[in-house]
């Protein structure tokens, strides 16, 4: 009986068992000036990216191409005409064919566009194959994709995979990564 009581307890440990503890942007200059937390994801290795607007990046399994899986979180500047239009973004995703447009004008091979909201932000999620090509190879790269549009900024959270199994397999990572994002300033912090 007492087994089966502490694997009872220790069950939702496992469940939520997939976080870790919450990564701060605050006085990172790729940021942009947008504070920002997200929880970080265990067994995975946190990076500086090389790449302008990566504010931080998560690599498992970083030296095997087919079973690498990468988180990133991006941080763009909307352009002046676009800022401090929080509720007119939210009109045209959620009410209008907003997310449709957009989902049309990244490519064919986006799909699954839809409306969604990171910590009261409007924005969308979509997921995408593209073939790059580095180095004389050719690959496929799968990814997910969650945007949501704040005052003077958009944050971009990204998984990519070169293997779409190994993507879906990350599917509820990808979205518990999502929902963990808090952006601070709206609640006077």
């Amino acid at each position: 009986m007492k087994k089966l009581l502490l694997i009872l307890l220790c069950l939702p440990m496992v469940g939520f068992g997939q976080l870790g503890d919450y990564y701060k942007s605050e006085g990172h200059p790729k940021a942009k000036g947008l504070k920002f937390e997200i929880k970080t994801p265990l067994g995975f290795e946190q990076m500086e990216a090389d790449r302008p607007n990566i504010v931080q990046k998560w690599i498992k399994n970083p030296k095997d191409n087919n079973t690498m899986v990468v988180f990133m979180v991006l941080v763009y500047n909307l352009p002046q005409e676009m800022q401090n239009q929080t509720s007119e973004w939210k009109q045209y995703l959620k009410y209008e064919n907003g997310v449709e447009e957009m989902i049309k004008e990244l490519g064919e091979n986006t799909s699954n566009g839809k409306y969604y909201v990171l910590d009261n932000y409007p924005g969308m999620y979509f997921e995408n194959m593209q073939v790059r090509e580095r180095l004389g190879f050719t690959f496929n790269m799968y990814t997910k994709t969650a945007q949501v549009f704040l005052e003077k900024h958009h944050l971009t959270i990204q998984m990519l995979a070169n293997n779409k199994g190994l993507l879906e397999e990350n599917t509820k990572l990808f979205h518990s990564l999502a929902n963990s994002v808090i952006f601070p300033h709206q609640y006077g912090n």
